[in-house]
């Protein structure tokens, strides 16, 4: 992340995005607009905890929302599925003297 500020004193945040989880094989792949606060601070798709995502794959596919990060990605890979956001960055403005 950095920060950036425009003529009028805005700070703006320039968030960037998770590299695709996808191989070569992948027949489905999943879009997201850009990642939220949640999968951005754990580096993570669909790490909110209300997000349905894993639980939906967990039914489909059989792979356990609690298997380690890395193993659920491996597992959706290895069934032609991968996660992609539409957008690698995105910037968030802060006005000044705004108290976020």
């Amino acid at each position: 992340m950095t920060t950036e500020e425009n003529s009028q004193g805005d700070r703006m945040k320039r968030l960037q995005g998770l590299p695709p989880i996808a191989d070569k094989n992948a027949r489905v792949l999943v879009l997201g607009l850009f990642l939220g606060n949640d999968s951005l601070r754990e580096q993570q798709y669909y790490a909110h905890p209300r997000n349905q995502f894993w639980k939906i794959i967990e039914a489909l596919f059989g792979i356990a929302h609690g298997d380690d990060y890395a193993q659920r990605c491996r597992q959706l890979a290895a069934r032609g599925v991968g996660c992609c956001p539409a957008m690698q960055a995105a910037g968030q403005f802060e006005q000044r003297g705004s108290r976020r």
